[in-house]
């Protein structure tokens, strides 16, 4: 199954397969929601699209999982007032809310969008934020230089570079200081002169 979209999604289904589907959700914004929720004409559940993604289109909203935002002063009465007045984060799990708290399901924020601001973004994380982890631990980095060659770094950590942990394994300076040992060159040398002879 193609899993295309997720609960808390908005939808709205592609005018060629109006035929297909009941005419009540014809040109509607549709909530995706889970499986077992109460049905109206103005939800589709989630297990539904996994089975018909194509008929489907993405509805895009403003709002994502992390964002703060306020309802707006002209649809005050069509909400909870305890909703008013209030900072309220866009949360993606479904717990019942006690009245006025400062949370919203982000089904809700996507079903009704316009009557909501943005109040503050969730802050996007760095393209190269775990690898940084990773150097602040400790980790050596290398950066890829003329999309071939992985050379050790202080990183600047640029966007549009690309970066690793560099991989573990000898570098020629361990390799000249094992072979200074004579029984280990003696080991070496064995090994490889069947392939010198022609």
């Amino acid at each position: 199954m193609n899993k295309k979209f997720k609960v808390g999604d908005t939808v709205k289904l592609k005018e060629e397969f109006n035929h297909i589907w009941r005419h009540a959700i014809h040109g509607k914004t549709l909530l995706v929601v889970e499986e077992g929720a109460d049905p109206s004409d103005s939800t589709i559940a989630e297990f539904t699209l996994e089975h018909f993604p194509e008929h489907f289109d993405l509805v895009p909203t403003p709002f994502k999982v992390g964002d703060v935002v306020r309802l707006k002063e002209s649809v005050r009465g069509t909400w909870f007032k305890g909703y008013f007045d209030k900072d309220l984060m866009i949360v993606a799990n479904n717990l019942l809310f006690t009245r006025g708290d400062p949370k919203i399901h982000v089904g809700n924020v996507n079903k009704h969008y316009k009557d909501f601001y943005l109040v503050k973004a969730k802050p996007t994380e760095h393209k190269h934020a775990t690898l940084i982890k990773l150097w602040a631990d400790g980790a050596s980095i290398q950066e890829l230089v003329n999309g071939k060659f992985w050379v050790d770094c202080v990183p600047d950590w640029t966007l549009d570079k690309q970066f690793r942990v560099k991989e573990e394994g000898a570098d020629i300076s361990t390799i000249i200081k094992l072979l200074k040992n004579p029984e280990i060159l003696a080991v070496v040398q064995e090994a490889v002169q069947p392939y010198l002879k022609d």
